[in-house]
């Protein structure tokens, strides 16, 4: 039997590794989505963290097991999941991310096909035990993950001003520096460079200059 997920309308958080931010939470989740969405597709977001990839993995073969087809989006800010599941008109999305939390911890986060987090998630945690295994299920590579984000952004006329970005080392820090380079804006980066263990190490929202 299946242990609990306690997956509340921001999904669930907890340190990487442990269930069921574990490679069979991930897993298990998936095919509880594939159940949810009746084989729906459904896009899959990440931030930088080391344990990312693995838990894409291991969600995605969940979705597949459970006859969907999982849409892989790489790298990108949560906005830009929802976005681009409300676009393309997808079953739903996942973001893997823990927000602010240290890199050691990550998390699992549900969109519904509108892009908006789940208000009542009863009728998904129900599916999580049940481990349906039906064909038809695939993986893919999302050609432009990043279009529908930008297509919603305000787009101001940045020439000539100087902008300094704390990226935080997060999914976020490349796309949103690449926005604002596009507007015209000279952007200075601070923590645009994660390795998958510095995500908000001593920078980002949670860390402001107290100098």
């Amino acid at each position: 039997m299946t242990r609990p997920i306690h997956f509340g309308t921001d999904g669930v958080r907890g340190p990487a590794g442990a269930w069921p931010i574990s490679a069979e939470g991930a897993e298990t989740i998936g095919n509880g989505l594939a159940q949810w969405t009746k084989g729906g597709e459904v896009y899959i977001g990440q931030d930088t963290r080391e344990s990312c990839p693995e838990l894409v993995e291991a969600l995605a073969r969940g979705l597949v097991d459970g006859g969907s087809t999982a849409t892989k989006l790489g790298v990108v800010p949560t906005a830009a999941v929802s976005m681009a599941v409300k676009q393309d008109g997808v079953a739903a999305g996942v973001m893997i991310t823990a927000s602010h939390n240290p890199w050691s911890d990550n998390g699992i986060k549900v969109v519904d096909s509108s892009g908006s987090k789940l208000i009542d998630t009863d009728p998904l945690v129900t599916m999580f035990g049940q481990q349906l295994r039906k064909p038809g299920g695939r993986v893919q590579i999302h050609p432009s993950p990043l279009e529908a984000w930008k297509n919603a952004l305000p787009k101001p006329d940045l020439t000539g001003q100087k902008i300094l970005l704390d990226g935080a080392h997060g999914a976020g820090s490349h796309a949103a520096a690449m926005v604002l380079r596009e507007l015209g804006a000279r952007v200075i980066e601070v923590a645009g460079e994660p390795n998958g263990r510095n995500i908000n190490d001593g920078v980002g929202a949670m860390h402001p200059n107290t100098d």
